[in-house]
């Protein structure tokens, strides 16, 4: 008898445990909805000024956070992608790829890109390339009164350092992609989707003006047509965990905020890099100059995400093909991970510096 009580006792006791921490759950995940479903998180975390703006681009200084006897490093222009927002660069306090390159001694500086309107919808490659990067290199470097910078391209940013750099190789003394698809056979599920065979930009742009970014986020959420609803169910899964919490509200905040793409460029976008291949194939040409990536000859560096379904590995990858003095690097994850993951802080991220500073 004793025995049986001490059983019905002890599983008692368990069930008790079971049941607060069940409650304790419910608590947390209501208290973290909350937290969730507040105030968007902070774009940005780094200090910076505001150097030089032309229409809707600004270029930003962030604040040196380095030692200041780093003061004569060369200094790092970043370009970001057209369909996110640039803060992904910047997204949280010792998971900022903006931070850490500032901790490092070298001057940031990153394109922000706002917020097209119908307005730019005349906006095209040249006047990206020609007039607002080359007004944002020319502007660094009189600030540090130097001939070239470090250019970083992130995603479509590196299709457009890639063409400057090619235009402009005077004005880039290194060359970093960063997830960047070249070869555009190679871009899996969005490249077959961009084929003439069942995308006409014409009928986009004429439709909308821009490419709308609702039409964009859907595109790039139907990769992985069950992401959304595994990535819920995740979410619901970390509710009761303090620590990640502010992990999701800062990505579900930058991934939610989308910027459409001007309609000009749309158009050479997806007709002659993604259905003509015309970069990767050499036939590419901007206001009459031919952009030959393979005249490249500064040190280039190339990364990839190994699962990263919107730049294939095999598409980034395909750069060596044209400059076989690239240094390639993959890495686990998906498309932001080279940005915005802990792990690249200590894999990846010092990586770059000493790439950097090789070529200094």
């Amino acid at each position: 008898m004793l025995t049986i009580f001490k059983k019905a006792t002890h599983a008692f006791g368990q069930a008790a445990s079971i049941l607060g921490e069940e409650a304790r759950n419910l608590g947390r995940r209501t208290r973290n909805s909350a937290r969730l479903l507040r105030t968007p998180y902070p774009m940005g975390v780094t200090p910076y000024d505001v150097v030089l703006q032309r229409n809707k681009m600004k270029l930003l200084a962030f604040h040196r956070l380095g030692p200041e006897r780093e003061t004569t490093r060369r200094p790092v222009l970043i370009v970001p992608s057209l369909i996110n927002r640039y803060y992904i660069l910047d997204l949280q306090k010792g998971k900022s790829f903006v931070e850490y390159l500032s901790q490092q001694g070298f001057p940031v500086y990153v394109m922000d890109w706002g917020r097209p309107g119908p307005e730019d919808a005349e906006v095209d490659f040249s006047e990206i390339v020609d007039s607002l990067i080359h007004a944002a290199v020319r502007k660094v470097c009189a600030l540090h009164h130097q001939e070239s910078v470090h250019l970083i391209g992130h995603c479509v940013g590196g299709l457009l350092t890639l063409t400057y750099a090619a235009l402009y190789p005077e004005r880039v003394r290194t060359l970093l992609n960063l997830t960047t698809p070249v070869d555009l056979r190679k871009g899996g599920i969005l490249g077959r989707w961009t084929s003439g065979e069942w995308m006409d930009p014409d009928l986009v742009v004429d439709t909308f003006g821009n490419a709308p970014w609702p039409l964009l986020q859907a595109s790039f959420q139907m990769l992985v047509p069950l992401g959304m609803l595994m990535r819920n169910v995740w979410i619901y899964e970390q509710l009761p965990n303090d620590n990640l919490i502010e992990n999701i509200r800062a990505m579900e905040t930058w991934s939610n905020d989308n910027v459409s793409i001007p309609g000009a460029f749309f158009r050479s976008f997806i007709r002659d890099l993604y259905q003509k291949n015309a970069l990767y194939e050499g036939t590419f040409s901007l206001n009459g100059r031919r952009v030959d990536l393979r005249s490249l000859r500064q040190p280039v560096m190339n990364i990839s995400c190994q699962a990263d379904h919107i730049a294939p590995p095999e598409s980034v990858a395909a750069l060596k093909d044209l400059l076989p003095h690239t240094q390639d690097i993959a890495i686990p994850g998906g498309h932001v991970s080279v940005v915005a993951s802990s792990r690249a802080v200590k894999t990846v991220w010092p990586q770059i510096r000493q790439f950097f500073e090789d070529a200094a």
